[in-house]
């Protein structure tokens, strides 16, 4: 390592917490000497059946429209499952759980690698997740098909068969493992159990001792590692009490620590530390399970201050969500995680509505708007037509601001980092007009190829500037930034009949930027002032993919106008096409409107934005 990176460490050692970084220090030193896989010894495989014959329903036809489950069931039943949320692939039935690998007999999973092996090992724990246990549940639930519940036995069997306790990529991560608990749960739900059987208790009980023994991990990330694991064993414990010796020590240690997790975690303004838009829905839907399963099963309740952090976390994911589209801005890393699959990926209000009913008692939306997940659970919360008002305000905590007038909005990524940031994105502006995403952001793509994640994470996907063609902060290493721009945001304000909002930052190579977005319906003004850099300065406009068309310096498409003037003379403008990413590991074309400018004492960059009225 050398002295300047060494003294990068040391800056952001304060930051990341001394604590952490000394535990994942001794994780690591634990895991290159074997010592750790002496905590987590093998076990016999659970054979089944899991799920005992449950008592036959009628379908009922108050559970809404079904084509797209059963389909995907049937798909399941031809050997395709669908991979972070999205693509299906073809793994056979029951799957090759380790596609992809070079071979099916696995080492204690703290010699696996996460890096290695030439394959993304988030590709090998996707079938792993356990997601189509419960739709199997649910279309069963519907058709009262048998068949399904017996591919639901024969899949779980061969799983737990390949898959021994501590053996193998799919025991390497906590995380991974909770989901399947959260998964199980469901379906016992689902299928209309009161008790767990037998060998569903005894597969729930090897995930939750995995769980446990490295639950200090999952708390030294400071991000969804912890509320998942912890909420995991909360629910896990609390359904095999007095079935499980240990469950009375799961469910207190989750129920404790969950709350702790909860109220570092979770901001006063709602802001969630992993800063990403699906890691916040994640988190929402975790909170979902638990007081569901908590009011089901009589568990207690939480306190005050856990309860008051729960209602600002769905209320900030209520703000981000486009009410048309039920979008969201493409905001941090986003691996498919997804808990609760009702309806399509990028349709976040399923998520919300269900949040909103079991936290607050009612609906963030219409009942007739995604409410289907609401039936499933059993819920007939009362119905609000308008819950919060969706408008400006200032995430000064989280560092975020939105803009809001009529059918336009925006969200700002103000510079003030308090967690470890995902993305070197200061000042990136995401802004949607009637329900569409009209510049935004480019994603994350994949986080095992090098120059994909660099690429995806790094400043120039964004809607901001760069500077000497180099990041906002310094990057340690595929997953860490140094010199955390840490700028608290001021609140926007009214001006002349439209909102004004300004915010800059200094990096540590002494470029300050400052940005000023006067917005209005479907008029935006965003003023751009940089000084301190060396080379050149590049603003980008990742922009909705359409057919934009740039001439004598206006770039326009059916959704609008764009046009960057600089005060100091002539800038190189040009339309060129990059890559965003909607879903994990795929890529797809983007426009994205560039604006060079070559050294100068001071640089103003003004772009305006018209958006129309007639669609």
């Amino acid at each position: 390592m050398s002295i300047a990176k060494l003294k990068q460490t040391l800056r952001v050692l304060p930051l990341l917490g001394w604590g952490n970084a000394l535990f994942v220090f001794v994780y690591r030193f634990m895991l290159k000497t074997g010592l750790k896989r002496f905590a987590f010894p093998p076990a016999e495989p659970v054979s089944g059946p899991f799920f005992p014959e449950p008592p036959k329903e009628p379908a009922s036809d108050l559970l809404g429209d079904h084509e797209d489950l059963l389909g995907e069931v049937e798909n399941l039943h031809r050997g395709s499952l669908r991979f972070f949320s999205h693509s299906s692939r073809q793994m056979g039935s029951p799957p090759q759980w380790f596609a992809g690998l070079e071979n099916t007999s696995f080492p204690h999973w703290t010699r696996v690698g996460e890096f290695a092996g030439g394959i993304d090992i988030k590709e090998v724990w996707e079938p792993s997740r356990f997601d189509w246990t419960h739709k199997l549940a649910r279309a069963w639930k519907i058709s009262g098909e048998d068949r399904h519940l017996q591919l639901l036995e024969d899949w779980l069997a061969d799983w737990s068969q390949a898959n021994p306790l501590n053996m193998g990529p799919n025991w390497k991560c906590g995380q991974e493992t909770s989901l399947r608990i959260f998964n199980l749960l469901l379906t016992h739900h689902f299928l209309g159990h009161d008790a767990p059987s037998p060998n569903l208790s005894k597969l729930l009980a090897q995930h939750c001792r995995r769980v446990e023994g490295n639950i200090g991990y999952a708390f030294a990330q400071d991000n969804n590692h912890g509320t998942s694991e912890t909420a995991a064993l909360l629910l896990a414990g609390g359904l095999l009490a007095g079935k499980v010796k240990e469950a009375e020590r799961w469910f207190r240690l989750g129920f404790r620590r969950f709350q702790e997790r909860l109220q570092r975690l979770v901001l006063a303004d709602g802001s969630f530390a992993q800063a990403s838009t699906n890691y916040h829905r994640v988190l929402l839907d975790t909170l979902s399970l638990v007081l569901f399963f908590q009011k089901q099963w009589c568990l207690p309740a939480f306190d005050t201050k856990t309860n008051v952090r729960m209602e600002a976390a769905v209320k900030w994911l209520f703000q981000m969500t486009d009410p048309d589209s039920g979008q969201v801005p493409n905001l941090g890393g986003n691996d498919g995680a997804r808990l609760l699959p009702f309806g399509p990926y990028r349709d976040y209000r399923p998520s919300v509505q269900l949040a909103t009913s079991l936290v607050f008692g009612h609906t963030a939306y219409p009942r007739g708007q995604a409410s289907g997940i609401l039936t499933w659970f059993g819920l007939n919360p009362e119905v609000t037509e308008k819950t919060w008002e969706r408008g400006t305000s200032c995430y000064a905590q989280g560092g975020y601001i939105t803009l809001a007038d009529g059918l336009t909005w925006a969200m700002v990524r103000a510079p003030y980092y308090r967690f470890r940031p995902p993305h070197a994105d200061g000042l990136h502006l995401d802004l949607w007009h009637r329900g569409h995403n009209i510049l935004r952001d480019a994603g994350s793509c994949s986080y095992f190829h090098v120059a994909q994640n660099t690429r995806f994470s790094g400043t120039s996907a964004h809607n901001t500037v760069t500077c000497d063609g180099r990041d906002q902060m310094p990057r340690l290493s595929r997953f860490l930034f140094c010199d955390w721009l840490r700028f608290p945001p001021d609140p926007p304000r009214l001006e002349h009949d439209a909102t004004y909002w300004e915010g800059e930052f200094l990096d540590s190579w002494g470029c300050r930027h400052r940005r000023s977005i006067t917005f209005s319906e479907g008029r935006i003004t965003v003023r751009d002032t940089l000084s301190g850099y060396r080379q050149e300065a590049c603003l980008r406009w990742h922009l909705i993919p359409a057919d934009w068309n740039l001439k004598d310096g206006l770039c326009s498409a059916w959704v609008g106008q764009i046009q960057v003037a600089c005060e100091q003379g002539l800038v190189a403008i040009s339309l060129e096409r990059e890559t965003e990413s909607l879903y994990y590991t795929e890529a797809s074309d983007q426009p994205v409107l560039v604006v060079r400018a070559e050294a100068r004492p001071e640089l103003v960059l003004t772009t305006r934005i018209k958006l129309s009225s007639s669609y």
